[in-house]
């Protein structure tokens, strides 16, 4: 039986919590798959103890160095079920959303990961309705929901949020306009995996409380593009961001959606999604497994070189890993170190390549529709922000002149246009010479290839079980992320 590290944080804290016996030589097992209902049982019938004030940190070496035993085996899910990305779409359908469907699956790969993102688009375009779904699949008691009403109020309640994996921060420029300094505090020391600090006068005891919340948890909100909101530059490097689909034919999906429940032909659930619920449990429960992408290096050459990528293009890979986290049952393993399949990549191409690049080179969530009506202008000098919203009424109303303002200046900050004088209050805008492009058709033979190669190279004795996985005939076939379609995409 080998020792595993759990290198989450807020996983060793609440191993702690339910065996306190846990540091001695004796090996702790736990059950993944009901571990959160478990644990919320327990405390729901146990006494409440009150919180105890710290006045110092854990000393290092405890914090850092605990190691729980777990077996190895219990790094594979339990058989029969193997679940699948359509698993994860038919549940959103039968939940009722409607079409997004690559937002619920990079949101569930996301949130399995604890990684730290956030959905941003217009005020009733279904970031809230998408994400509520999301909390019902995760397991109960996995989420705190973190409103941030007053300066202190989210840390006198560090013991509560240090339980749970995962942080929820609905409409986040509610919370930067009622607590700007506070929420950026939490947000950025989390993010940066540090932890959140706040020392308390305690007028009753005369002393000084301190409270922590530990980093190691995934920070997941909803952000509504109307509001005039600014990322802290720090913070928009620590997180992705999704957006909705706000094209006209969705809203036509949704509008069709509708009218069928009117008439009693709304979602049905066809399962009860016990499997796939217990599975995603395992996934969050489980932070052991190291990964490696043998098609790294190609992808790598794809992403746009600019100086935001150092930072930026990890989010990339990491849902790759999370897409082989979600699969693992179908992924070579040696140890606790899954090797990427080419299907990892494909799917998270498909899925996030345009979202990513957009994020990557701070292209807005309008800048397709503003420079269209940029380009139809017919001023000689360049439009300012009211020609711009005036040829916008019609086609693309939803716009409002604050949003055509915002876009623009994004899109300067972009590289995609230029200010003719940037001390004016109403700037004229011109087209720039020289214009980011982050169109990529992904050449998957030759990212096959470099794989292939790597594997080769390197791990010559999981070669032929790694190819055999993911193969027909000795050539890859990957399947659509939506539909689960074969796509023969690698030619023979």
């Amino acid at each position: 039986m080998t020792p595993i590290r759990i290198r989450s944080q807020t996983m060793r804290s609440i191993i702690l919590e339910s065996n306190p016996a846990g540091t001695d030589d004796r090996p702790f097992y736990y059950d993944p798959e009901s571990f959160f209902t478990r644990r919320e049982a327990s405390q729901e019938s146990s006494e409440v103890i009150p919180r105890q004030r710290i006045e110092s940190d854990p000393p290092e070496e405890e914090r850092e160095e605990y190691v729980p035993s777990i077996p190895v085996e219990q790094a594979t899910p339990p058989a029969p079920y193997t679940p699948s990305l359509q698993d994860l779409v038919s549940f959103y359908r039968d939940h009722g959303l409607v079409g997004e469907e690559p937002l619920a699956i990079l949101q569930t790969l996301g949130a399995i990961r604890k990684m730290h993102f956030g959905i941003e688009s217009l005020s009733g375009s279904g970031k809230s309705f998408t994400m509520d779904i999301l909390m019902d699949l995760l397991p109960e008691g996995s989420v705190y929901t973190m409103e941030l009403a007053s300066t202190t109020a989210e840390f006198y309640n560090a013991d509560e949020i240090n339980r749970h994996p995962l942080i929820y921060i609905p409409e986040l420029q509610k919370a930067m306009r009622t607590n700007r300094e506070l929420t950026t505090e939490i947000l950025k020391n989390l993010t940066e995996g540090k932890p959140a600090r706040r020392k308390v006068r305690n007028q009753k005891e005369q002393s000084i409380d301190e409270f922590v919340i530990w980093p190691g948890k995934g920070v997941m909100f909803t952000l509504a593009v109307e509001n005039d909101f600014k990322y802290d530059d720090e913070f928009s490097r620590r997180v992705f961001v999704l957006r909705t689909d706000i094209s006209e034919e969705q809203t036509q999906r949704i509008n069709h959606a509708t009218a069928l429940r009117q008439q009693g032909e709304g979602p049905r659930k066809t399962r009860h999604y016990s499997d796939l619920k217990a599975h995603i449990a395992y996934c969050l429960a489980h932070d052991e497994f190291d990964y490696l992408n043998p098609f790294s290096a190609y992808i790598a050459q794809q992403i746009p070189p600019t100086i935001r990528s150092r930072s930026y293009g990890g989010y990339f890979f990491n849902l790759m890993n999370s897409s082989a986290k979600f699969h693992l049952q179908d992924r070579t393993r040696r140890d606790l170190v899954l090797y990427l399949n080419l299907q990892d990549a494909y799917n998270i191409s498909q899925l996030y390549w345009s979202q990513f690049c957009e994020g990557l080179l701070r292209i807005p969530l309008f800048a397709t529709e503003v420079l269209e009506a940029f380009e139809r202008s017919q001023n000689g000098r360049g439009p300012n922000a009211t020609e711009v919203y005036k040829l916008l009424e019609d086609s693309a109303p939803c716009i409002t002149y604050d949003l055509t303002r915002q876009t623009l200046e994004q899109l300067a900050t972009a590289g995609y246009l230029e200010k003719d004088d940037y001390h004016s209050a109403n700037p004229r805008y011109i087209k720039a010479e020289r214009i980011p492009d982050y169109r990529r058709e992904f050449d998957w033979e030759a990212c096959w290839a470099s794989g292939l190669s790597y594997m080769g190279q390197n791990h010559e004795d999981l070669l032929e079980e790694w190819v055999n996985r993911q193969t027909v005939n000795g050539y890859p076939v990957l399947k659509n992320p939506i539909d689960g379609k074969a796509l023969q995409l690698v030619g023979q």
